[in-house]
């Protein structure tokens, strides 16, 4: 199984920058970051509505998932964890949508 190191590295890489990301993410103004043991993060925004937030995001050239209209998730957006590069790109978008 010569896969298998490179799949560790991988999974490695993943949960490391989701701790990364969740602990920055912690830190913005308004929003409330759930905890998570998937490849991607679930966020409350307290402040601003997730759809305005969501647009913002798109004309900064980021994709995230806007999850606010799902059932209990009104205020809610869901960001894949990507690689340290990708990850930085949206917490600095964030952080000046923000």
């Amino acid at each position: 199984m010569r896969r298998w190191p490179t799949l560790k590295q991988w999974i490695t890489l993943l949960v490391n920058e989701r701790e990364r990301v969740s602990s920055v993410l912690a830190t913005l103004p308004g929003v409330k970051v759930f905890l998570s043991s998937a490849n991607f993060l679930l966020v409350e925004l307290l402040d601003r509505a997730p759809r305005d937030v969501f647009q913002d995001l798109v004309k900064r050239g980021i994709l995230i998932r806007d999850v606010s209209s799902y059932p209990m998730l009104q205020r809610c957006l869901r960001i894949s964890t990507g690689t340290p590069e990708e990850n930085d790109a949206v917490l600095q978008a964030l952080k000046e949508v923000l």
